[in-house]
Order: C-alpha cells, then structure tokens, then sequence
C-alpha cells in the first residue's frame, strides 16, 4: 500500500493510515484503547500506562510522547505506511 492510497478519509474523518495504525498495533497491544479527540482533524490518543507512554495518531503520523521526550514517526521519513508502522511497533515493543 502506498501514501498515495492512504490520502482519502472515510466519511467520518479517519484516514486510512489511522485505521492501519490502530489495527495493526491492537495486534500487539490487544487491550489498548484509543480516544478520539481533535475539533478540525481527526486525531487518535492511547494511553500505555504499563510504559508510560502516550501514543497520538495524526491522519499520516504518530507522536510517542513518554518521560525520556516525543517520538515523531511521520509519513515523509517512510517509503510505505507499513514501514512506518512496523517501526513503530519495534519501538513499542522495545520500550514495554
């Protein structure tokens, strides 16, 4: 799948990207649970608490904000979104 593919939001805001990240990493964090907020663009947060870390998913990028800084993981430094999203489960998984 490419960026290109992942640009159009469903009818309620989300991109596909968002629905690819919060898919792929309840695989690896089945018991995650992710809160939308945003009042222009659709935004997704999760808490870990067992790592505190905070995830936030934007319509083509993910922030990890935890007690050691943020984490930015955007579409432009990714050749496919499942790069980006494979990255950034390897990253959870070594923080957890």
């Amino acid at each position: 799948m490419s960026w290109a593919q992942l640009s159009d939001r469903d009818f309620l805001g989300t991109s596909p990207f968002q629905n690819l990240c919060c898919r792929d990493i309840r695989k690896f964090l089945p018991e995650l649970e992710f809160v939308e907020t945003g009042e222009t663009e659709k935004i997704f947060v999760a808490n870990i608490p067992m790592a505190n870390i905070e995830l936030v998913l934007y319509l083509d990028s993910v922030v990890v904000k935890s007690a050691a800084g943020e984490q930015i993981f955007e579409a432009e430094n990714f050749e496919q979104p499942e790069d980006l999203v494979a990255r950034l489960i390897a990253e959870l998984s070594n923080s957890i």
